[in-house]
């Protein structure tokens, strides 16, 4: 369980409101207060995907070429065989569950997508794509900017981040809730214990407008309101089932965090696992699995609310085009993002191949970078401003 220390407390920021409600998932629609608003679900695939696995290049031979133990099939070749998407890609295997969308052009995949950026260190391409720049100088994350230019009023619940510690996304936004998981952010303890602490708290936090004391006011209220609305005991709707693990786990609070009707705008899913320098095709297939059926059932549980959210998933950096000798791949360049949802123009691949032949990859290695990860973002998010960054401004992956 998540315990409401301190430094837990002074994440937080807003004002709650802690009335009483009944169960939200009874409710079947969003309050009026989220109505018609758009919201924003980043899943941060930490590790760095491989995108030849996730949206694989079937009719490009020198995949193969360079892939000879660790390939998907071609569609049609078998159990381990790709999804045919288009006459170019599939998609992996275990990434089944998602291909419905992608037929009701709901769901949407840009291939050779990244930073224009030289690192292949994990924490210098995080740095980066979460500042939405590559000069290292942008203090502030990208999502902090998509809420202050959109307009949004923070309050507890506005903007979440679902797996640990506030991501660097959200730097210069001090109105964020971090948490493991939701259904883990209350004080620790049995009934009295929570109640004794809540008073305590209550009163070491009560008056003065030090940030420390306000932050620690709003985190009790917000504490309070995630206990009211048991999301530890959520229902999703429409026969959606989630698969356990971090992604069914943050995916399913997500949803429920748009049914809530809690004027929840921004959510940040963290997800790791996916620095296969070993053992990739048995890495992949558990963790594609458990990310398309988790994605899979965030679609079928929102219904029709999935066409006020946007969901995009994002890498640091791609692996390397040829296999190393340990049935993996190393840090490479460029990836494969999906995109889903309202405004999307699903049932496509966008985005320019630049193929795989040896003098066509990134530094001899890697599979080049056609589509700035700028760009995306600043086309799912049309309002926000990426200092520094004068590319072009439109990819078409939104209507």
């Amino acid at each position: 369980m998540k315990k409401l220390t301190r430094r837990n407390i002074i994440r937080l920021g807003g004002a709650a409101t802690a009335a009483a409600v009944a169960p939200f998932w009874l409710r079947g629609e969003a309050s009026a207060q989220s109505a018609g608003k758009t919201v924003l679900v980043c899943v941060f695939m930490r590790g760095a995907v491989d995108g030849l696995s996730m949206v694989v290049p079937y009719a490009d031979a020198d995949y193969y070429r360079a892939r000879k133990a660790i390939a998907i099939a071609r569609p049609g070749k078998g159990d381990n065989s790709a999804v045919k998407l288009d006459a170019r890609f599939g998609l992996h295997p275990q990434l089944a569950p998602l291909a419905p969308a992608y037929k009701a052009k709901e769901l949407a995949f840009v291939h050779a997508v990244g930073s224009p950026a030289l690192t292949r260190s994990h924490f210098d391409a995080q740095d980066n794509m979460e500042a939405g720049a590559i000069s290292g100088t942008v203090r502030d994350g990208w999502l902090s900017r998509v809420m202050r230019s959109q307009g949004l009023k923070a309050n507890e619940f506005g903007a979440v981040a679902l797996g640990g510690a506030a991501p660097l996304s959200f730097s210069g936004s001090p109105d964020v809730l971090a948490t493991r998981a939701l259904s883990d952010f209350r004080l620790l303890g049995a009934e009295r214990q929570q109640q004794r602490l809540h008073r305590g708290f209550s009163a070491m936090y009560a008056g003065g407008s030090d940030p420390v004391r306000r932050a620690g006011r709003r985190a009790l209220q917000a504490s309070q309101r995630v206990r009211e609305l048991a999301f530890d005991r959520y229902r999703p709707a429409n026969g959606a089932t989630y698969p356990r693990g971090p992604a069914g786990i943050r995916l399913a609070e997500s949803a429920a965090l748009i049914k809530a009707g809690l004027g929840t705008r921004v959510v940040h899913v963290d997800l790791g696992g996916w620095d296969t320098h070993r053992n990739q095709p048995n890495r992949l297939k558990r963790e594609f699995a458990n990310l398309g059926k988790a994605i899979a059932a965030f679609r079928t549980d929102l219904g029709k609310q999935m066409e006020r959210v946007t969901l995009m998933t994002v890498s640091e950096f791609g692996r390397t085009v040829r296999q190393n000798g340990t049935g993996g791949t190393d840090h490479g360049h460029a990836t494969a993002m999906m995109v889903m949802g309202a405004g999307v123009r699903g049932g496509q691949v966008h985005g320019k191949w630049p193929g795989l032949a040896s003098d066509q990859l990134h530094q001899g290695r890697d599979l080049a970078v056609t589509t700035d990860f700028r760009t995306l973002f600043g086309e799912v998010a049309s309002k926000t401003f990426f200092p520094g960054f004068d590319g072009p401004k439109a990819l078409g992956v939104m209507a």
